[in-house]
């Protein structure tokens, strides 16, 4: 089987692939197979345009749930 970088025009099959993925192996995810079956075409585009994104959007995400926590813990520190 030849190994190679996908392409726009692969869009449609790394969509159906990572649907089955989402939905066989769900405690890998973070996201849901229902969830991610609405992204528009466009989307998984995208995400094979741009790998490193996906990382970008790790970090951004995990630092936005570190500072909503970090918020919460002063609220409930106020509030004693």
């Amino acid at each position: 089987m030849p190994i190679r970088a996908l392409t726009q025009s692969d869009a449609n099959e790394y969509r159906a692939l990572m649907l089955q993925a989402y939905e066989f192996a769900a405690d890998a995810f973070t996201s849901t197979a229902q969830e991610r079956a609405v992204e528009p075409l466009g989307w998984w585009v995208h995400r094979i345009a741009d790998p490193a994104h996906l990382h970008r959007y790790r970090v951004q995400s995990q630092a936005a749930h570190a500072t909503a926590l970090d918020a919460e813990l002063a609220s409930d520190r106020l509030s004693v």
